[in-house]
């Protein structure tokens, strides 16, 4: 087996190459400007002569009316009702149209729109750019796959070269994850095609991305670039989470020549597109609150709650039923028998209490589905992983992790971490995911160790896709990196 890295593949799309270079440089994407409306629809009803500007605030398009005695006077309450959480569109005072997919009252005379478009250009968008914020543990000794060297010339006749290293995955689009002139900024280019991303299946990716980075991250507005670089649309909603506290990553990343992260995504991806009966967002999105949780013990629970729930909702999926442990037409009976047996030796006050605990005896524990799961993956559960197990009653009733607190939190760290290995194992198992994962292992103040190879086999095809890297090499004007180049109008 062989991890000698490839001759990088040239990122082909000229568009990406010369956005990705001028980010490099120092641009920014433009952002929407406020605007006179000059046409307003909403609910299938006119209103175009009482609005008056568009205003943005991230992921908030707010509509502000012109009329003093505000909007809600013009129309009565029935029909005020019957507008809440409608979609709306218009026009601006410029020719671009815009629309919102959830317009909502904020007062007598703001409405806000959730999900909202400007397009400034009937032209295509090629290219669609957001900087993401709150993006943690990329760049250093990390694993990337993009290398990126923009080389300009000055006005003076002389020229440099900027080299930058970034991130290319592929899932629903293509992402390019590309380092700003700035030190810890980060941006994200789409390449959804000719036609703008869905909604729907970039936040799966984006959660995706995530997940298999390690790292919660955020952005509110996307702008649509044309073939020559202009700001043509805009897409705004919430994209991302903001309340990242911490990055822990899934799959090994540090000081390796792989990129398992992208092998990662293009397969949840493509189970999630698939197998929509899987609810892999579950289990993504309880992983992303286990970082951001405030607690150990918190964090603990997450992970067991995103386990359980990944387990069960695949066994389901796959039409997989435990035996029953009694057989119904016999034990039935037998309890109408021995009703009274059975409550005579309760304690007095507690009869009704045990009969019942009784009657719910051939109920399966809910830890039973993990194990299910991974026997039908052939996984070995550990001792360690068997404890991990046992103990999440403890969590779940007491939400305690231990009888006496241990003074070493890597104690606590440890039981995290198994219980984070067992989850991005299933996961990786039912999405068909070969590559490295990490186990639960690590030396003082270092990464986790990659999962022991007795365990959790690494396939050599996949770790060939994971070696796979990309090359950026373009020329930028002088005056290219200057900020907003992309013009709104």
């Amino acid at each position: 087996m062989s991890s000698e890295t490839p001759e990088p593949e040239p990122v082909r799309n000229p568009q990406v190459s010369t956005l990705a270079t001028k980010i490099v440089l120092g641009w920014t994407p433009a952002t929407p400007e406020e605007e006179r409306i000059v046409a307003f629809s909403w609910g299938g009803k006119d209103f175009s002569s009482l609005v008056g500007r568009i205003r943005f605030d991230g992921e908030l398009m707010n509509v502000a009316w012109d009329a003093e005695d505000g909007f809600l006077r013009h129309i009565d309450g029935k029909d005020h009702r019957k507008l809440f959480e409608q979609p709306f569109e218009g026009r601006l005072d410029s020719g671009a149209t815009f629309a919102a997919d959830v317009g909502l009252f904020r007062s007598n005379s703001l409405v806000e729109g959730h999900y909202w478009t400007v397009r400034h250009s009937e032209g295509p968008s090629v290219l669609w750019v957001a900087e993401v914020e709150g993006v943690r543990g990329l760049g250093g000794a990390t694993a990337d796959n993009l290398a990126i060297v923009a080389r300009t010339n000055a006005s003076d006749g002389s020229w440099r070269a900027v080299a930058r290293n970034g991130h290319r995955f592929h899932g629903t689009y293509t992402y390019y994850l590309v380092p700003g002139s700035d030190e810890g900024r980060w941006f994200l280019i789409i390449d959804s095609g000719s036609a703008p991303p869905v909604r729907d299946e970039l936040n799966a990716d984006v959660l995706a991305l995530q997940f298999v980075l390690g790292t919660s991250f955020s952005f509110d507005v996307l702008c649509g670039l044309d073939e020559g670089g202009n700001a043509v649309a805009f897409l705004g909603g919430r994209y991302g989470r903001r309340d990242g506290r911490r990055s822990e990553d899934v799959v090994p990343r540090w000081l390796i020549q792989e990129h398992w992260p992208s092998a990662f995504l293009a397969a949840i991806s493509t189970a999630y597109r698939k197998r929509p009966e899987l609810r892999l967002y579950i289990a993504l999105s309880f992983y992303l609150d286990s970082l951001a949780g405030h607690h150990v013990e918190g964090r603990y629970l997450d992970l067991h709650v995103a386990l359980e729930a990944l387990a069960f909702w695949f066994l389901r999926a796959e039409g997989i039923e435990e035996p029953p442990l009694v057989v119904k037409d016999k034990w039935k009976p037998w309890l109408k028998e021995n009703k009274a047996t059975i409550r005579s030796l309760a304690t007095a006050g507690l009869e009704d209490a045990l009969y019942s605990k009784v009657t719910s005896l051939p109920k399966r524990s809910s830890g039973r589905v993990v194990e299910a799961a991974f026997k039908h993956f052939g996984l070995t559960i550990s001792p360690e992983m068997s404890k991990e197990l046992a103990g999440r009653n403890d969590i779940v009733h007491t939400a305690i992790m231990f009888s006496d607190r241990p003074e070493d939190v890597e104690e606590y760290r440890e039981r995290i971490a198994i219980v984070r290995t067992m989850l991005v194992a299933l996961l990786a198992r039912i999405v068909g995911y070969d590559g490295a994962i990490l186990g639960w292992t690590r030396e003082p103040r270092r990464p986790y160790n990659e999962a022991d190879a007795s365990w959790w086999t690494v396939t050599d095809s996949t770790r060939e896709v994971a070696l796979v890297r990309y090359l950026i090499e373009s020329e930028a004007a002088a005056d290219s990196n200057e900020t907003g180049a992309a013009s709104a109008h």
